[in-house]
């Protein structure tokens, strides 16, 4: 059965689903948008290759009141590794994150008003042996990646940091 927060990528000749959870920002619920298979790889050494995925997806909220106006954008890019045997998530990365707002709310004291952007990117490789490469990050200086630059290895059914 479906989850109600999961969109189907279906997939293997359309033999078969996974059930990807929804790319959720907060008050922006962003549409399912892209999904690309990036490769297929044998990472775990069992049954069928492991999925690289690249999802993206944007979304916008635009809200106004008679005391507060609200304009959002959120841009995502995001890496997820899927075991199609199991259909469990093994790892995910997002890769590009882009926030941009403007934020007047009349009722605050002082008035509240807001208006930027958080950024940030960084390039993900996934290596033929199933190593993850995490390398030249980009951002603001607000910006709060998700994982650190460095190396990742799959190790006792997990992907950890080699630093």
């Amino acid at each position: 059965m479906r989850p109600a927060d999961a969109n189907l990528y279906v997939y293997d000749g359309g033999k078969d689903t996974l059930y990807l959870k929804k790319l959720d920002l907060g008050r922006i619920q962003l549409p399912p948008g892209s999904v690309t298979l990036v490769k297929e790889i044998q990472i775990d050494g069992v049954g069928a290759k492991e999925l690289v995925l690249f999802r993206r997806g944007v979304g916008h909220t635009s809200d106004h009141g008679g005391s507060f106006d609200i304009t959002e954008t959120k841009n995502i890019g995001k890496y997820e590794i899927w075991n199609p045997d199991t259909k469990t998530l093994l790892f995910e990365a997002v890769s590009l994150w882009s926030y941009d707002y403007d934020i007047f709310r009349a009722s605050m004291t002082p008035n509240d008003r807001r208006k930027g952007s958080e950024k940030y990117s960084y390039d993900l490789i996934v290596t033929d042996s199933g190593e993850i490469i995490i390398d030249n990050f980009c951002g603001s200086k607000d910006a709060k990646p998700d994982h650190n630059i460095g190396t990742y290895r799959f190790v006792n059914g997990k992907y950890t940091s080699t630093k």
